[in-house]
């Protein structure tokens, strides 16, 4: 047994396993209890910066809506020299005291924070910061549900699922190592039992869980699916699982199908689409993910809301902000199309679905809106600007990837705390792509068609590559003919020597 210290402390090792490390989170893995791959770091830790940013985010719209509700309150009530300490208690209740915690500070959140006293009134109740839950449906080694519970202030607790026993009690070893107990006395537990502190241990199938919670009383904040491969068989159960307004968050591995046509029936089945082959191929396996999420909720009557869409490595991951309304469902409609895309000049032509148009009532000034199917197809059999066939791609998804007011507020987040990631240089603004495409075009093309172009060579018809001459290259090999193979048959048997008596 070896021991390996620690900024906070000494952990023993035992034989046969390996400490590994990522921001204040440390587990024990063995050759063959559960799978961890190391390079998902930089998933991890963009999902805790998405997840901390999203919950910040609800935990302010709730408090500004009970702030007015108290202000209504006090405004139906009024009472003699209390009125108006009801209104300065509200209106010095921003969002910066919400968060009691300094960001600087690696460690787990106490539930102390919630129960924070007012100062100014007793009468008029302070405001409790909203705790949120996470689902995380196939946790492996507990990896990702120790770093969200440690590290997102917020998180009231964490559900981890594995349907293996043997990742079941991998969590439980984990979760004990990092402390993540509701008091003392449970750690002294043995790991056969699931600690029920700040996470939650469940053995099981990842959508009977999440069917379990698709009641309205049940659903979960937050729910995380992270598989090895495709996450199409979670997505059903999945956002009927979230809250309203709750955050899903999505990772597929299968890249080979959504971003290849090496496969177009594997991705048809899995996505019910068909990808494209072009340069924009990974943006294609992003819409394309967001189609069957779409269409998944809006048979339950709800509808997506993507805050950021990345296509990184191997994989893509998603967060995706899930709604219910049946008009908005509606919409779906015109935010899915299927494309026309030219393998050649790889220039795409979309037809959506269908349209949506908007009747003002003259009277009630009421807007309603009406949808109507969309005539086509918008293209020939050919492509318009080299005349090569075209593919079709899809359907997928034809809105918005990001929500820009989201992603600036996680930039700003992750500036603001770099030191809480390990691939912080990753996610920030110095990278080349950030870079390249913040810059102003130079040039502005210009493609219209001008009138003393044409020339006579235009009149030729020239190919790309040259006819080859009559006898180029390498010739056939040559091959031994009726007459030839007499001749050669008749010289063996002069050259055998006579048989010996």
């Amino acid at each position: 047994m070896a021991t390996v210290s620690t900024p906070t402390r000494s952990i023993e090792i035992p034989d046969g396993f390996r400490l590994h490390t990522e921001n204040t989170s440390h587990i024990l893995l063995s050759s063959d209890e559960a799978f961890l791959n190391p390079v998902q770091e930089f998933n991890r830790d963009t999902s805790i910066a998405c997840i901390r940013v999203w919950s910040e985010e609800l935990n302010r719209t709730k408090e500004e809506r009970w702030g007015m509700m108290q202000l209504r309150k006090s405004q139906k009530k009024p009472k003699s020299g209390k009125a108006k300490s009801a209104a300065e208690e509200i209106s010095t209740s921003t969002s910066s005291d919400v968060m009691a915690v300094d960001p600087s500070e690696k460690q787990v959140v106490d539930d102390s924070v919630a129960e924070r006293p007012s100062t100014s009134s007793t009468n008029c109740p302070a405001y409790k910061p909203y705790k949120f839950t996470i689902l995380e449906a196939l946790s492996a080694t507990g990896l990702r549900s120790i770093r969200y519970a440690k590290e997102i202030p917020l998180v009231k607790y964490v559900i981890a699922n594995d349907l293996s026993p043997a990742a079941v009690e991998v969590m439980k070893r984990n979760i004990l190592l990092n402390g993540l107990l509701e008091d003392s006395s449970t750690a002294e537990q043995s790991i056969s039992k699931a600690p029920q502190g700040k996470i939650q241990v469940n053995e099981g199938d990842a959508c009977t869980l999440m069917y379990n919670h698709r009641e309205e009383k049940k659903r979960v904040d937050v729910v995380d699916l992270d598989p090895y491969g495709t996450a199409a068989p979670f997505i059903d159960s999945a956002v009927q699982a979230v809250a309203d307004g709750g955050l899903l968050c999505v990772t597929c591995t299968d890249l080979s199908v959504l971003a290849t046509t090496n496969f177009p029936e594997k991705c048809f089945s899995n996505y019910g689409g068909v990808p494209v082959k072009a340069e924009y191929c990974h943006e294609a396996a992003l819409r394309l993910v967001l189609h069957t999420i779409s269409t998944s909720a809006g048979r339950y009557g709800r509808y997506i809301e993507p805050l950021l869409s990345l296509s990184i490595d191997f994989y893509v991951r998603l967060f995706i902000r899930v709604h219910s309304s049946p008009m908005e469902v509606k919409k779906a409609l015109v935010k899915n199309s299927t494309f026309y895309v030219c393998t050649t000049c790889q220039s795409y032509y979309e037809q959506p679905f269908g349209k949506m148009l908007s009747k003002t009532h003259e009277k009630s000034g009421h807007t309603n809106l009406i949808f109507k199917t969309r005539a086509g197809p918008l293209v020939t059999g050919k492509c318009p600007e080299c005349e090569s066939n075209l593919h079709v791609g899809g359907p997928m998804w034809s809105g918005p990837l990001h929500d820009r007011d989201f992603v600036g507020k996680v930039l700003e987040h992750i500036e603001e705390s770099e030191s809480h990631y390990g691939t912080a240089a990753r996610m920030k603004e110095t990278s080349p792509a950030r870079r390249l495409l913040a810059k102003e075009p130079l040039v502005e093309a210009d493609f219209t068609h001008h009138p003393e172009s044409p020339s006579a060579l235009e009149t030729v018809k020239l190919v790309r590559y040259q006819d080859n001459p009559k006898n180029w290259g390498p010739a056939k090999k040559a091959a031994i003919t009726k007459p030839d193979l007499k001749r050669k048959r008749s010289a063996e048997t002069l050259e055998e020597p006579p048989a010996k008596h």
